[in-house]
């Protein structure tokens, strides 16, 4: 019976939250965030494949991942503007985000054109592409709602337990789309994925109805127009704020080193190694089950030490993966990088967002999202195609080394205000000291 009881404690979720308004809200979250999971799961790591089975070249495979990060930067700061006009955040995230998942309806149907037909490659950068906008209003909208509906000393635990089962779902569903796709005849295999995460995001969206939000704000209904001024005084106003202008410099330095070698992974895993869609499923399942396993730890550590503390651990252990990525000559080191990616990502993920929300003032928090999102969305249109540039001028290697370098320095910009050797000290012997706290609790 004891057991139990030990069980039912383990696997449910946000029962500490006495709150019943909040606890709603973090269950329902949880569970549009599984369905979501899904769609991530069995696309995602395979989009790159998919532009390949098209006809994409390696250009156009830079371009799949370029493109909608350009679409996304040029459109979060218009985001801020459209979620402004709207007294309910969780309305407008609803309007846009079902918008986005229309778009993997699309992407369905790409699969079963003509297989003589060219451009088909260009086609679904385009239709991802596009559907990059409504998908960076309702994530402006999102973000600004959950801020709003879970207190800061809370958003570790809550967030740490949602981005563990969300990525114990979406490494489920990445295993079973892996020797799905190879057993399965091109087109129908990435019809069929596309097709059952179209449903999943319907289901994900109508959990996401379900959010309990608080009393609208009198007034923020704003009637702002797109003008170059108001967009240009917007970003000026956020980044009058220093602690707000050193975070998002460091992390955008940082996501210059993180962006430049993205496109690149799928040319290494397709073209030199010759890795089938089940092994490259099978590397995204070990990144996945390893953030799963850390999720919470990461969310614990950051309510313990702040979220500042767990970015700068993620991001340390992120620094040199690229040049081993680099020496790599066969699928089996990749799978214990993934392992240490998957560590550093999980930390990473949680601790960027709740540092976010801790940086960005509540009364205009949307201006903060949009600004930083704008700012990481401009590496991510960048990087990407520099580093097939690059990588066709210099080959993986140098390029893996110039992103580890990148990396250094965005690091060294977090850790800032913390360089002094006492400061590093501190810093280090605080980490291990959260390590014997939590060793003590456990026994």
């Amino acid at each position: 019976m004891r057991r139990h009881v030990k069980l039912r404690k383990r696997v449910s979720f946000a029962d500490y939250i006495d709150e019943p308004v909040t606890r709603h809200n973090a269950k329902t979250s949880l569970i549009d965030g599984v369905f979501f999971s899904v769609m991530v799961g069995l696309t995602m790591p395979f989009m790159g494949v998919y532009a390949i089975q098209l006809g994409a070249s390696d250009f156009v495979v830079g371009l799949l991942v370029s493109i909608p990060a350009m679409v996304a930067m040029i459109s979060q700061v218009p985001a801020a503007i459209i979620v402004h006009r709207y007294s309910s955040r969780l309305l407008v995230s609803l309007k846009y985000t079902m918008a986005h998942r229309l778009s993997y309806l699309v992407m369905a149907f790409l699969a079963l054109l003509p297989q003589d037909l060219p451009g088909r490659a260009m086609l679904l950068v385009i239709v991802f592409s596009i559907a990059h906008f409504p998908a960076t209003v309702a994530g402006v909208g999102w973000t600004t709602l959950m801020g709003e509906l879970f207190p800061s000393q809370l958003r570790g635990r809550v967030f740490g337990e949602r981005n563990m089962l969300v990525g114990m779902v979406s490494l489920l569903a990445t295993a079973a789309a892996g020797p799905f796709l190879d057993r399965v005849a091109f087109p129908i295999n990435f019809f069929l994925l596309f097709l059952v995460s179209f449903a999943c995001l319907i289901a994900s969206w109508a959990y996401l109805t379900r959010l309990q939000e608080g009393t609208p704000v009198p007034g923020r209904c704003q009637d702002s127009r797109w003008r170059p001024r108001t967009m240009v005084l917007l970003v000026c106003e956020t980044l009058r704020v220093p602690e707000f202008a050193r975070f998002t410099a460091a992390a955008f330095v940082f996501h210059l080193g993180l962006q430049l070698p993205v496109a690149l992974f799928i040319i290494l895993f397709v073209h030199e190694l010759q890795l089938s869609t089940s092994w490259i499923g099978a590397l995204s399942v070990i990144w996945g089950v390893f953030s799963v396993l850390t999720f919470k730890w990461w969310g614990r550590l950051a309510d313990a030490r702040g979220s500042r503390y767990a970015l700068a651990l993620s991001m340390l252990v992120f620094v040199p993966l690229p040049i081993f990525y680099g020496l790599v000559q066969s699928p089996w080191p990749i799978a214990f990088l993934m392992v240490i990616g998957g560590v550093a990502g999980a930390g990473f993920g949680l601790a960027l967002f709740n540092a976010l929300l801790d940086y960005s003032p509540a009364g205009k928090r949307e201006d903060y999202v949009a600004v930083f999102n704008t700012l990481m969305g401009l590496a991510g249109f960048l990087m990407p195609v520099v580093g097939v540039a690059l990588y066709h001028r210099w080959g993986f290697l140098a390029v893996f080394i110039l992103a580890s370098l990148i990396r250094t320095i965005g690091t060294w910009m977090l850790f800032q205000p913390a360089c002094s050797p006492q400061g590093v000290r501190d810093f280090f012997l605080g980490f291990v000291k959260d390590q014997h706290k939590q060793h003590n609790k456990q026994a």
